[in-house]
């Protein structure tokens, strides 16, 4: 049975605490040790219509919940900071390896002198114009074969007029279906 203890700073948000374990069924008892917190919360009470009970005790005198109570508490929060560390530590892992790779990477290019494929400047523009040819060539070839889909496209055209026409036929029958209906 969940207990929910309010201060009286606090006590507006322990009702809602307890109002919303009570609306997922849980069966809850608020405590307090003071009577001002406690009649707010009878009153929210009332007005929601949950079943809720409140009593004036300190949390002490309800050992027998609290130590039961904490200790579900802090094995919960347990779970969650072991859950959360063992990702947060993953996810450092795999950032900290990629860092590894990619300085690895950087340095081993930096050290790495490029060196010219052709050293005379005219073998290098004949040997560029010959590669941009080729490349021109295969996609020529690649547009050849696309131009059949222009002529479905071109047959299409008379259809669709067709159909304009068919279209504007239709419009004109619902508008002298919905004529006669206003008469």
């Amino acid at each position: 049975m969940p207990i929910c203890r309010s201060a009286s700073p606090w006590a507006d948000a322990s009702v809602l605490s307890s109002s919303a374990q009570a609306r997922l069924g849980a069966s809850v008892t608020g405590i307090d040790l003071s009577e001002k917190p406690l009649k707010v919360a009878q009153l929210h009470l009332l007005e929601s219509g949950l079943a809720v009970h409140y009593e004036l005790v300190s949390a002490e005198e309800k050992a027998d919940l609290s130590d039961e109570l904490m200790d579900y508490i802090l094995e919960s929060e347990h779970k969650e900071k072991v859950k959360y560390r063992w990702m947060w530590q993953m996810v450092t892992g795999i950032a900290a390896s990629v860092i590894v790779v990619m300085l690895s990477v950087n340095y081993y290019n930096s050290r790495m002198q490029w060196k010219d494929t052709f050293t005379d400047p005219q073998e290098a523009y004949a040997e560029a114009s010959k590669t941009l040819n080729f490349v021109a060539g295969k996609y020529n070839q690649g547009l050849a074969q696309l131009r059949p889909i222009g002529k479905i496209e071109s047959a299409v055209n008379p259809l669709n007029s067709g159909m304009k026409k068919l279209n504007k036929g239709f419009d004109q029958m619902n508008e002298l279906n919905e004529k006669l209906k206003k008469e």
